[in-house]
């Protein structure tokens, strides 16, 4: 069908119609721009200057970035230091021209660039409130030319029929009058609508929905397709769960998404609440947007919600078929295919059409539908096993086939095992894999999606699902323009003895100058190195850039220093205290020669303040969620190691949850460190020796006597550091004794952990840290320092045999710890930090 249909295309006439759209929309974005900050982008101009000076409403700041963005790609505007400028001169004369060529290349569906020429006319409009843009588009309820573009103009009208051909397959395949229930979803103008209805005028019982978030989209529909008996209508909202709305799980045989899945604020979600309505077996047939597309950008673009997902689109709207792929894996669709294919002559149009599949009964029900289907690039299998729900020997021979299966395609003839749980009700999809063991025989997991989209393993005491709460620092490269210019800076004065060498390289020194660039001493211990950095915030109400060496790991076997790391952790909490001040890191690897920092700071801004030099090429970091998931701990991982196991802070919330938390995990000797005792703690039991140590950890002396007693009373298997103390306020009204007292028991104490487990052979140091030291959470500068050496400390060692040193960045504990009380929770509340259950974070270790 696709290549059949691609014959009547005239691929050129397509191509100059997105180089027309290209220059129109070069000059709709310059027009804005000129509208917002007049001709401040002679001399340059930021997003963020634009946004204000125009009073763009914020919910269009991603559609700005994307608009400027795009003029950068096609050579309109380049960007340096985070400012945009005219690259070209912008051709606004011929504004008409290009209309008018735009009109021959539309097939005489004028509606088209009418609807073009209006919205570009009606950018700043739309992006400042004055008009809405539903107004624009669809001026007094019309849709006309979005409805031709989608339904008869050629190229809507080749994917129309591609999707139609795929629509009709289904319905042969299909058993004979097997009920059909088909749902479409943000059907909008019917234009795809109305080429799939044809197909299914004769189909015997067939229920056909058709939905949209807008009642004036359904009523119109509703009117367009009356003479289709089968059709019903509704209104649903993606980003709401459908079932809430009314739409029952499993009740749909197939999911029509016509360029609607992608103007969700996350696809993934989105993804996941439709999936549900599926039955197993069940299809999602997506026409989709699968390139940028300029025209798309500045028509369509303030009709999309700010994306949650920006990071996973790579910064785009649209997503490519592969990147659908990888989405639709992700939400438990097991075969997903697309038209036209990557090698056919209209692979590089602008649209897709996309068919996921789930896992279902209509595949074969022999022992093979124990694996069923294979995910590319990963061990595991899906498989439907609905016909297991609450039918106990069956579940144990699908479950016992999948074990002799898997343990021999992966080479472990290892001794078939029942079940240990019972098939739940709700069973249906579910995922298998095959967990070898270096010194002990393998075995086979499984996990069953449950009905909210959940993948939950069927084991007995299965810890509890967690989800977006286990993230990475993630660095992406940064084209920094290269120029002369020099800069002016005022030296602090650890930086004044490389006043003459910075000066070669055109880095100068003014003491009236209203930045201070500082660049911190390799040698000096953190404290002193965070007492500089405090003296220079306190000193003058300029901006800052402080540079380290080798504060992170952006390179393999890079060496790291977990001062310089603890740095960085306080700067971020200065800059958030203060989001007018230019504070800022540079950090440089060993070797980095000057030229390379002078590119650097020619790139520190207000929107860019952290970056790493590496290799003449600059990084940018950010926080990105864990796809995956971190191995499970066996159930008695301490079991048979009779060494003492440590505690800190043993008698505070997280302390008391540590100590229980190893109890499950089979220690059998647990010492309990504290500066103060809680006469109400439990003592030995049966199983677990108890011994308590009155010590504060954050008195070197008092640290070394404790763990020399255990020491010689039968040595230190590891040792979980949860103490810490606060002393929270802005950072310029902390004094010395303060970020001493806060360091000494979290980061000194940890440092010293660390060297004596070394010392005798312990296996374990988990490092109890903070999210505060990776987001910056004004008024915990102290707690922040200490927590990002911790973070450092783990990474600088994260080589090291023994002991395995590991840090959790805990977010604020919900019942538990310091930030249990109302008044801290309030604060993170209205700070946008989130809290850990306690069920949840017990488990993280």
């Amino acid at each position: 069908m696709a290549n059949s249909a691609a014959t009547a295309l005239e691929l050129p006439r397509l191509e100059a119609l997105k180089q027309c759209a290209t220059r129109l929309h070069a000059i709709y974005v310059d027009r804005l721009v000129q509208r917002c900050t007049g001709d401040a982008i002679d001399n340059g101009v930021d997003a963020i200057t634009i946004m204000r000076h125009g009073r763009l409403m914020p919910r269009y700041q991603q559609l700005l970035q994307r608009l400027l963005n795009n003029c950068v790609v096609d050579g309109d505007y380049r960007c340096a230091e985070g400012r945009y400028y005219r690259a070209r001169p912008i051709e606004h004369q011929q504004r008409e021209i290009l209309l008018t060529e735009l009109a021959d290349y539309c097939e005489g569906y004028q509606a088209i660039p009418d609807t073009i020429a209006r919205a570009g006319d009606r950018l700043y409009d739309m992006m400042s409130g004055a008009e809405e843009p539903v107004a624009i588009i669809f001026p007094q309820g019309a849709s006309d030319g979005v409805e031709v573009l989608y339904q008869e103009f050629s190229f809507g009208r080749y994917f129309n029929q591609i999707a139609a051909g795929v629509l009709r397959g289904i319905v042969q395949a299909r058993q004979p009058h097997q009920p059909l229930r088909i749902l479409e979803v943000g059907g909008g103008t019917g234009g795809t609508t109305a080429w799939l209805l044809p197909e299914l005028k004769d189909v015997p019982a067939l229920e056909y929905h058709f939905t949209d978030i807008s009642a004036l989209f359904t009523r119109r529909a509703q009117q367009k397709f009356a003479d289709y008996d089968f059709v019903h209508y509704d209104e649903l909202d993606l980003e709401q769960e459908a079932q809430s709305q009314g739409f029952a799980a499993q009740s749909y045989d197939l999911i029509v998404a016509a360029n609607v899945i992608h103007a969700t604020r996350h696809i993934g979600r989105t993804l996941d609440n439709l999936r549900p309505l599926l039955k197993p077996g069940g299809r999602l047939l997506m026409r989709e947007i699968t390139q940028p597309m300029r025209l798309f950008d500045f028509v369509f673009g303030p009709l999309v919600l700010p994306l949650q997902d920006i990071d996973a689109r790579e910064g785009e709207l649209f997503l490519t078929p592969h990147q659908w792929q990888q989405q639709c894996r992700r939400a438990g669709f097991c075969k997903i295919a697309w038209l036209p294919q990557d090698d056919s002559p209209t692979a590089g149009m602008s649209e897709h059409i996309i068919l996921a599949t789930l896992p279902g009964q209509e595949m074969s029900t022999s022992s093979e539908s124990a694996l069923e289907q294979t995910l590319p690039d990963n061990p595991d299998y899906l498989a439907d096993w609905s016909d297991c729900a609450g039918q106990p020997e069956r579940f144990t021979a699908r479950w016992q086939e999948a074990w002799r299966r898997l343990s021999a395609r992966h080479g472990d003839d290892s001794p078939v095992k029942p079940p240990l749980v019972t098939a739940p009700q709700w069973l249906g999809e579910v995922r298998l894999s095959w967990r070898n063991a270096a010194f002990s025989r393998g075995e086979m997991r499984v996990e069953a999606r449950h009905p909210d989209g959940k993948w939950l393993p069927l084991a007995p005491d299965a810890p509890l699902p967690a989800p977006q709460t286990n993230y990475h620092w993630r660095w992406r490269p940064l084209s920094i323009d290269s120029n002369s210019r020099p800069l002016v800076f005022r030296l602090s004065a650890g930086t004044l003895a490389y006043e003459e060498a910075l000066a070669q390289y055109g880095i100068l020194h003014d003491p009236q100058a209203p930045s201070v660039l500082m660049i911190v001493d390799e040698s000096e211990e953190t404290l002193a190195l965070a007492t500089q950095v405090k003296e220079a915030l306190t000193a003058s109400p300029g901006g800052l850039i402080v540079v380290t060496r080798r504060a992170w790991r952006i390179e393999e076997n890079e060496a790291l220093s977990a001062a310089h790391h603890a740095l960085w952790a306080m700067l971020r909490v200065a800059a958030n205290e203060q989001p007018e001040r230019l504070i800022a890191a540079i950090d440089m690897a060993e070797n980095a020669s000057w030229e390379t920092l002078r590119q650097g700071l020619s790139a520190v801004s207000l929107s860019q303040r952290w970056l790493a030099a590496r290799d003449n090429g600059f990084w940018l970091p950010s926080l990105a969620p864990n796809a995956g998931c971190a191995a499970e701990l066996p159930a008695k991982v301490f079991a048979g190691d009779n060494r003492w196991h440590l505690v800190t802070g043993a008698f505070g919330g997280l302390g008391r949850l540590a100590v229980n938390w190893l109890r499950e995990k089979g220690a059998r000797r647990i010492a309990l460190l504290a500066p103060r005792v809680d006469a109400s703690w439990p003592g030995d039991t049966a199983d677990v020796e108890i011994r308590v140590c009155r010590c504060d950890v954050g008195d070197a002396g008092e640290l070394a006597r404790v763990l020399d007693e255990l020491v010689t009373s039968g040595g230190i298997a590891g040792a979980i550091h949860t103490a810490g103390v606060l002393a929270d306020g802005p950072l310029q009204e902390l004094d010395d004794h303060q970020l001493a007292a806060v360091f000494a028991v979290k980061a000194q104490a940890a440092s010293q952990l660390l060297q004596t487990l070394g010392n005798h052979d312990a296996r374990y140091l988990i490092l109890y840290s903070s999210a505060a030291a990776a987001l910056g959470a004004p008024g915990q500068s102290a707690h922040a320092l200490a927590c990002g050496y911790l973070d450092g400390l783990a990474r600088q060692f994260s080589s090291l045999d023994t002991p395995k040193v590991l840090s959790i960045a805990w977010g604020a504990w919900g019942e538990s710890g310091r930030a249990a009380s109302t008044e801290m929770l309030t604060t993170l509340a209205e700070s946008w930090h989130g809290r850990v259950k306690r069920c949840r974070g017990a488990l993280a270790p």
